[in-house]
Parts: C-alpha cells; sequence; structure tokens
C-alpha cells in the first residue's frame, strides 16, 4: 500500500469522524432546545393527576428520545435524554424563582412606599 492511498483513506475516514460528530452535536443542541417542549407537553398530558412528577418526566423523556435518529441511539441514551430534561426543568425553575423573587421586592417596596 503506497502513502499516498494511506492519506487519502486516512483523510476518508477523518471526514466521515468530523461528519459524525458534527451530526451528534447538532442532534444534542437540537435535543436540548425541544426539551422544554416535551417538558411542557408532559406537564399538560398530566395536569389533572396528582404526584405525577415521575410519570411527568419519563413522558418527557420519552417524547424527546423520540426524536433521535436511530443512527444515534447508542450514543444519545435515555439516561443522557434524561439528564438533558433534567437540566432545562431546573433552569426553567432558577428562572421562574428569579422572577418571583423580583415581583415579590417589587411588591414588598411598594408597600413600604405606602404606608410612609
Amino acid at each position: 500500500m503506497s502513502t499516498e492511498l494511506l492519506i487519502e483513506i486516512l483523510k476518508i475516514i477523518g471526514y466521515v469522524l468530523l461528519g459524525g460528530l458534527s451530526l451528534y452535536l447538532k442532534t444534542k443542541e437540537t435535543l436540548k432546545e425541544k426539551a422544554a417542549g416535551a417538558i411542557a407537553e408532559a406537564e399538560t398530558e398530566y395536569k389533572d393527576v396528582t404526584n405525577a412528577g415521575g410519570a411527568k418526566f419519563e413522558c418527557a423523556v420519552e417524547k424527546l428520545y423520540a426524536l433521535v435518529p436511530a443512527a444515534f441511539k447508542p450514543v444519545i441514551t435515555r439516561a443522557i435524554i434524561g439528564n438533558i430534561i433534567q437540566s432545562v426543568f431546573d433552569s426553567v425553575e432558577a428562572y421562574a424563582k428569579t422572577q418571583l423573587n423580583k415581583i415579590a421586592e417589587k411588591i414588598t417596596a411598594g408597600n413600604g412606599e405606602q404606608g410612609e
């Protein structure tokens, strides 16, 4: 096997690996973007059910896992999807708490001015 042929084969392998990595990263980013929608859908489906936290979580995981291309299912597992869902949920929850704190501060500040 000549050196030139070996270099060409290595280039092709490199291109395939880079292309696969690119598709993987794009898929993972798309999943992160769609996670909030999956959480919202699960919340809607289980809005009348009490103590359905685990069921809502699993529902959101299933909805998001269904979006994973078959070629990536061995790499992007349900556990990874669960981590994405939990991360997005934690971010949304932190944002909601921040907004509630801002509203509470405005109300508290407004009550202080009226009492003077």
